[in-house]
């Protein structure tokens, strides 16, 4: 009669030394004392129905490890993100300005766009909180994709209150720091979702809102930051710095545009753009690059026959 192998594959012992063994150890060490009235002082039994058993209780608890292990992260995130959206969005958002700080005491960036712009965060804002509750759906738990999605998601929720909190009580610079971290984490959650991958279905959807959230903070981003330099005493040559200012922004968002060939991403820059030039109608300089720039990304959405070249 062939001898039984009662081992762990290679990936189920590393899953178990790793994860399970120390609470194990204490439970094996029960059982096979109880099943043998002499101590073995560390050698387990070698009958074969010990070792069967012992190694059903172990791949039992890797399997449970595996499910638990996935299954929490999937409700952690479904509730960070909620309440990183939720909360501050019902609290601190009364107090917001578009400009921050610099709204207080009456200094407006000139790269502020018209209010209606703002409507773009009841996409994002519901885009994020249908991600999470996509997410934490069961049989979406060993979704590779959304293994990567979910640390991103629960952290950007973190940030996103942090930063909601900070221009609400009329902080300078800690929105600065916290919206660069906020683009940061926006760009590697949209990053996580594939680059050049076509989704299907409630993916594809819930993409181009990530889309809208990445290209979005990258222009918040600036306004941000040219309310803190007014602040701090940067009122001089005001419309020049606000050039300087949609010039970066547009560099970044042209380097995102072509490398990652989203075109939702340039389309956001092509709706605040154009909200830019309204809101800033008193400021021919500001209005003439602000629609210059729209015209640049318009350009890059353009069907590629009337380009001549290849698709962005």
């Amino acid at each position: 009669m062939p001898t039984r192998c009662y081992l762990l594959n290679r990936r189920e012992e590393t899953e178990y030394r790793r994860g399970i063994e120390p609470s194990y150890f204490t439970f094996s060490i029960l059982f096979h004392v109880s099943l043998n009235p002499l101590p073995h002082f560390g050698y387990i039994s070698s009958s074969p129905s010990t070792w069967a058993f012992s190694l059903r209780l172990k791949r039992a608890l890797i399997h449970y490890a595996r499910f638990m292990s996935e299954r929490i992260k999937q409700i952690l995130v479904l509730v960070v993100t909620w309440a990183g959206i939720i909360v501050p969005f019902s609290t601190a958002v009364r107090n917001f300005t578009p400009g921050g700080a610099a709204d207080t005491y009456g200094l407006e960036p000139l790269v502020t766009p018209s209010p209606y712009a703002f409507l773009i965060w009841v996409p994002i804002y519901l885009g994020l909180l249908a991600l999470a509750v996509y997410q934490a759906l069961p049989d979406q738990e060993n979704d590779p994709r959304l293994q990567k999605i979910r640390p991103w998601l629960a952290l950007t929720a973190v940030l996103n209150a942090v930063w909601l909190y900070a221009v609400a009580d009329g902080r300078l610079w800690l929105p600065v720091v916290t919206i660069f971290a906020l683009l940061t984490t926006a760009l590697a959650l949209r990053y996580a979702f594939g680059i050049g991958v076509k989704h299907e279905g409630v993916m594809r959807w819930l993409g181009y809102s990530v889309s809208i959230y990445a290209g979005w903070l990258t222009l918040a981003t600036i306004v941000n930051t040219s309310s803190a330099l007014l602040l701090s005493g940067w009122t001089s040559w005001v419309p020049f710095w606000a050039i300087i200012m949609l010039l970066v922004g547009t560099a970044i968002g042209l380097t995102v545009r072509v490398n990652w060939r989203d075109p939702v991403y340039g389309g956001v820059f092509v709706w605040t753009f154009l909200a830019i030039a309204i809101g800033q109608w008193g400021h021919p300089l500001v209005i003439i690059v602000a629609l210059l720039l729209m015209i640049v990304f318009a350009m890059t959405l353009l069907p590629p026959i009337l380009r001549g070249r290849k698709a962005l």
